[in-house]
């Protein structure tokens, strides 16, 4: 399984517009339809990510020799009429059976292994290894937020001479659909070694200040 991402997508559709941009997406699936190995599957799966999957081949050293070449000839200037683009392309390999058991797992290794790439200069491939799996944690994260999958909790702490609630202790929660219930000190750990502690932290204080802005609606306001 091949997992292609066009670089910096939005730059382009920015600088020159989305019909551009679109116009580079139908010829960046014709150089795909036109450079790959034969009775592969191809599929667009979002914006600028397409996946390819070789039914048959010889062996893994004709599968890695085509990716680079498939890196190569992505490589070259989309001439546009009066423009010339350079898109280049970060791809993920992963192969069937290698720690995975099912579509889903090999799909996740290879956009495990396209961000990989990404993370380290784009514009090349590199081959999903064991070592990546931390990254999906990093990864889910965003998806994570994005898709609402995480939320806050909140803890009172009470003074037991009043038995007033003096202040509230916010707890981030994770329930993942890929990945079940994640405990805190696992994903924290791996959000700041994937650099996705500062979205999480954007998160939590954006919750939070929702939350408390509904509870001076209602006249629960807490000194802390």
């Amino acid at each position: 399984m091949l997992f292609l991402d066009i670089d910096k997508f939005k730059n382009i559709n920015d600088i020159y517009g989305h019909k551009v941009g679109d116009l580079i997406l139908i010829e960046f699936a014709h150089r795909v339809f036109k450079n790959s190995i034969p009775n592969s599957v191809i599929a667009r799966i979002s914006g600028d990510e397409f996946v390819i999957l070789v039914k048959n081949y010889k062996d893994k050293d004709e599968i890695r020799n085509f990716t680079s070449k498939l890196v190569k000839s992505m490589g070259q200037p989309f001439k546009l009429g009066v423009y010339s683009i350079k898109a280049t392309v970060s791809i993920g390999l992963a192969f069937y059976l290698e720690g995975n058991n099912s579509i889903n797992d090999i799909m996740i290794q290879g956009d495990l292994a396209m961000y990989n790439i990404k993370k380290n200069g784009r514009n090349n491939f590199v081959e999903y290894t064991s070592d990546m799996k931390k990254l999906i944690t990093g990864i889910s994260i965003t998806e994570g937020i994005k898709y609402k999958e995480l939320y806050m909790v909140y803890q009172t702490q009470i003074n037991p001479r009043t038995g007033i609630i003096e202040c509230m202790e916010s707890l981030v929660r994770w329930q993942s659909q890929l990945l079940g219930f994640v405990p805190p000190n696992e994903f924290i750990n791996i959000a700041e070694e994937t650099g996705t502690i500062h979205e999480l932290g954007e998160f939590i204080i954006e919750e939070v200040f929702k939350q408390i802005e509904i509870w001076e609606k209602n006249n629960l306001i807490f000194l802390r």
